[in-house]
């Protein structure tokens, strides 16, 4: 059957105007999908499977990923089935920032920012996690595209959206409501141009605000007071500085840069990564000193920028607020829409400048997408086990340090042996492990065991990685040491009662 001229005119027009971010969204599904399986899941991957198989996810201070996390395991329970979780959320991410840079700048724009998220070692990495943050991006992503629409024709079900959005993502991660900040200005903002509308508007829906009033006290009841308990409870005296804040942004555009050629390692990372830092920080001006035919274009800043600010005032008080960068994905985004439009510009202006700078960012994420294919990344659990697994007999013991780790062996482990472990040690304990009197006293936990045992150590802790030397001392004097391997980040021991050794060599 033959298509109608029309017909056939309207399907080439959708074809001509959607390839560019289907093909995008093709090369998202690769990159998030390649080797997804290759590692072991780690620590806090196992902890989200066990958050959502055992608690009540709505009565967890971040409940909407384990909820659904807990209807996912229903159809299987694979690595890579636990981790597509997260990539179904990252490509809608792709989509939503194509989206709102196509409706606020420009439909150039939405389709580089769209590549740059793809692009991202940083967007890959948590895409490929059995963890919250993807999911946390995608929904500020649909909240601010419900914002944008709401403000243009202040319709109902514009509204609704943007509030269900915005209340979903502080659902995911707590830390989202500081969305509401750059919400707040841009409403203030549209207020002031066109007060009489607005606000006869928002006179007239006074029962909304109360119902977002009541709906964020609902929301944060539960979640607010843990958190910040949490984090006091890791206050350092840590200071965190501008290149904190800009390394940040840094952050989000690469993983680890790392060149392919050794010899040129000593310039291409200090040096190259200066380079490539201030270039971004170059974009970013360029963005927002562009002449934009309207204002819209600074929405991007007040989303991207605003929560990163509210958050590094705070860390003048708590550092560890700042610490961990995949807290601050929600605004990655924003930023990538930023230097998109960075991009965009610099092409229409000075097009050698642009070349050199796009030949400058690919340089740095291939080297980036290098590292992070090519080296692994997370502990390796599935190797230790599996080593266990195989050479393990009836009645082996099997010790784990530190205690926190259980959920990620039990995870791959399929034995019947005993597991224990030894108790965590406190902050200024484990930084005192690099004496050799803090190892014996860690080692005097260690169970008896009458043939073999397994001594597992978890290495990802800074100074557990410095104790690799002092506690393989300190086996070695109180046991036999029958075989010692090293994996990702994890140490295994497997150690023989002295008394049954010495009686083996004395039968010889």
């Amino acid at each position: 059957m033959k298509l109608k001229l029309g017909e056939s005119l309207f399907f080439e027009k959708i074809f001509k105007s959607y390839i560019g971010i289907y093909a995008i969204i093709l090369l998202a599904s690769v990159l998030f999908f390649y080797q997804i399986d290759t590692e072991s899941l780690w620590l806090d991957e196992t902890f989200s499977i066990v958050s959502a198989q055992t608690r009540n996810s709505l009565n967890f201070n971040r409940p909407l990923y384990f909820f659904l996390l807990k209807i996912w395991l229903y159809f299987g329970e694979s690595d890579a089935w636990l981790r597509s979780l997260s990539v179904l959320f990252g490509l809608i991410s792709v989509w939503l920032t194509y989206r709102i840079g196509h409706d606020l700048v420009n439909r150039s724009v939405g389709l580089i920012a769209a590549l740059l998220v793809t692009l991202s070692p940083f967007v890959i990495n948590h895409a490929q996690e059995v963890r919250m943050y993807v999911l946390s991006m995608c929904l500020s992503l649909a909240g601010s595209l419900a914002l944008t629409r709401l403000i243009r024709t202040w319709r109902m079900p514009d509204i609704l959206w943007w509030l269900v959005f915005r209340c979903l993502a502080v659902l995911t991660t707590p830390i989202n409501i500081l969305l509401f900040a750059p919400d707040a200005l841009i409403l203030g903002w549209h207020f002031r141009q066109y007060n009489s509308t607005a606000l006869r508007w928002v006179l007239k829906k006074w029962w909304l605000l109360l119902l977002i009033t009541l709906a964020l006290a609902v929301v944060l009841k539960d979640i607010v007071p843990p958190l910040v308990a949490f984090l006091l409870e890791l206050k350092t005296n840590n200071s965190v500085g501008i290149p904190a804040f800009i390394g940040a942004i840094t952050k989000f555009t690469i993983w680890k840069l790392e060149s392919p050629l050794e010899a040129v390692d000593r310039f291409y990372e200090p040096i190259f990564l200066n380079i490539y830092t201030l270039g971004l920080l170059l974009l970013l001006a360029i963005a927002g000193l562009r002449k934009h035919r309207n204002t819209e274009i600074y929405w991007l800043f007040a989303w991207g920028f605003v929560p990163l600010i509210i958050l590094f005032a705070l860390a003048q008080v708590i550092p560890t607020i700042w610490g961990v960068t995949r807290y601050l994905l929600f605004t990655a985004p924003y930023i990538f829409l930023l230097l998109a439009t960075g991009i965009e510009t610099l092409w229409r202006r000075q097009r050698i400048l642009a070349i050199l700078m796009v030949l400058i960012y690919a340089i740095a994420v291939s080297g980036s997408l290098y590292n992070y294919y090519g080296k692994v990344q997370r502990e390796d659990w599935r190797g230790v086990v599996s080593t266990i697994n195989l050479e393990e007999n009836i009645g082996d013991r099997i010790v784990l340090f530190p205690k926190n780790h259980l959920p990620a062996f039990e995870h791959y482990y399929q034995g019947n042996n005993n597991i224990a472990t030894l108790d965590r040690l406190s902050k200024a304990q484990m930084r005192q492990i690099v004496d050799r009197q803090a190892a014996e006293k860690l080692l005097e936990g260690m169970p008896s065991f009458e043939t073999r045992l397994w001594f597992v150590m978890a290495s990802a802790h800074q100074s557990i990685r410095d104790s690799q030397q002092i506690v393989p001392q300190v086996l070695a004097e109180n046991f036999h040491i029958k075989q010692a391997q090293q994996f990702h980040e994890i140490e295994l021991f497997l150690l023989e009662n002295q008394e049954l050794t010495s009686a083996k060599d004395s039968k010889k």
